[in-house]
């Protein structure tokens, strides 16, 4: 008699609509070794269409188990193996061997190997191990988390109580998903392996417990006040980069704001234009700038009518150099420098919803990372209440489109003839001026 467990491991996983097991011609061939004939059965007769050998007394170890387990992930995958081979390991017990017949019921159309049923379990309990280590794991950095709240957190540091904010709501958030309780979203936490995940959970709970503690402090402390011990200062170094990345990605201020100063430097964002904030104050004139970490400490507007949001320095450069074209047109320029960093997004944002602003106008490079640049800003800066006027500037004869959709397919159709840079196509102040009249 076929072992029960066997049974329904073949009958829950090899089985096909309409076929069974057929109890007629099952036999063991030898001891442990058992022919299972598979049925189809139909309105008129019992097709056979398959077999299965079956080896029930195992003796596979783990070593071979743990081998197999990366070729046979699952029940459903089938492997052509040498004959030598897969009938080794069909006599450990740990795969069948599975004939497929053709319609004739007796030539053999195919043969493979499936996953056997002790090497199934072991799967399970890799699994099951696997699981129980990961809840253990979440368990003790659910611990470490909570025990943040009984650090008491007075300073006045500018910015260090959202950004402590932002990281409690980001811990939350990847910690919920580990556990199972939220989905994947689209950035680059999701598509790492579990260990640099739960490494950077353990960085997030570091870094808080720096921020609550110290007012200034350096990279490898983060770890070694965390870890304690020797070479815990290195924990992190692997995954600096990505790590930090992550919090730009989200729109984290720059990491001198948390307090961090031994690590980056400081980025400017270059612009032109009227612009006053509670600490400083810029007019029409020559180039100006501001740190990321004034961005985020301080809260910036404008008088400005027309805002002019570039790509390139070098565009802001030929601007200025225009004589008082900035300051006869009431207009605000700034190179958002490429890709938009979170304190390029925050600037921008902040002054879009500057009632005097009418008009955003939007010129980056005409190429795929052009249109990304632009799709940016638009995302960024799109919800204002006021609703300006939106101009894309764009290459040929008009220049200027009304937008994004239009801007996009000009941007490529463009780039299938061959992409090019903003300063091929500068034209000049009464070109401008034509652009803003649009």
């Amino acid at each position: 008699m076929l072992d029960q467990d066997y049974r329904n491991y073949i009958e829950a996983n090899f089985l096909r609509a309409n076929e069974e097991i057929d109890e007629y011609q099952l036999s063991e061939w030898r001891e442990g070794l058992w022919e299972v004939p598979i049925v189809k059965r139909t309105a008129k007769r019992r097709k056979r269409t398959r077999l299965l050998l079956v080896q029930t007394m195992s003796t596979g170890e783990s070593e071979a188990c743990r081998q197999l387990s990366k070729v046979f992930t699952g029940p459903g995958v089938k492997k052509h193996l040498p004959s030598e081979q897969g009938d080794f390991y069909l006599q450990q017990g740990l795969v069948m061997k599975l004939l497929d017949f053709e319609s004739d019921e007796k030539s053999i159309k195919s043969q493979t190997y499936v996953m056997g049923l002790p090497l199934f379990r072991y799967i399970q309990q890799q699994k099951n191990e696997q699981k129980a280590g990961r809840d253990a794991e979440i368990l003790g950095i659910e611990q470490r988390y909570s025990e943040l709240g009984s650090i008491p957190y007075t300073r006045t540091i500018p910015g260090r109580s959202e950004y402590i904010t932002m990281l409690d709501e980001l811990f939350e958030e990847l910690l919920a998903y580990l556990k199972g309780d939220s989905v994947k979203k689209e950035d680059s936490f999701y598509r790492w392996r579990w260990h640099k995940q739960m490494q950077f959970l353990h960085f997030i709970v570091a870094y808080l417990h720096m921020m609550k503690t110290q007012e200034l402090f350096d990279w490898k402390e983060i770890g070694a006040r965390y870890y304690g011990m020797i070479g815990g200062s290195k924990q992190f170094d692997p995954y600096k980069h990505d790590f930090l990345q992550v919090l730009e990605e989200r729109g984290f201020p720059p990491v001198s704001v948390a307090g961090l100063q031994s690590f980056g430097s400081i980025a400017h964002i270059s612009f032109s234009g009227s612009i006053q904030g509670s600490m400083s104050s810029f007019r029409h004139g020559c180039t100006h700038s501001v740190t990321d970490q004034e961005v985020f400490v301080d809260t910036f507007r404008t008088d400005a009518t027309h805002l002019w949001l570039v790509e390139n320095r070098g565009i802001l450069t030929r601007f200025t150099s225009e004589k008082d074209f900035l300051k006869e047109t009431n207009s605000l320029m700034i190179a958002v420098d490429g890709q938009l960093r979170s304190a390029v997004k925050r600037l921008i944002g902040e002054l879009a919803k500057c009632s005097s602003i009418q008009t955003v106008l939007v010129w980056t490079d005409y190429d795929e990372a052009g249109i990304q640049i632009a799709r940016s800003i638009y995302e960024t800066i799109k919800q204002t209440e006021h609703a300006p006027v939106w101009k894309w500037i764009v290459p040929g004869k008009d220049r200027v489109v009304t937008d994004f959709d239009t801007y996009r397919e000009t941007v490529q159709a463009c780039i299938r003839l061959r992409q090019s840079e903003q300063e091929e196509e500068l034209g000049g102040a009464d070109e401008w001026r034509k652009w803003i009249q649009h």
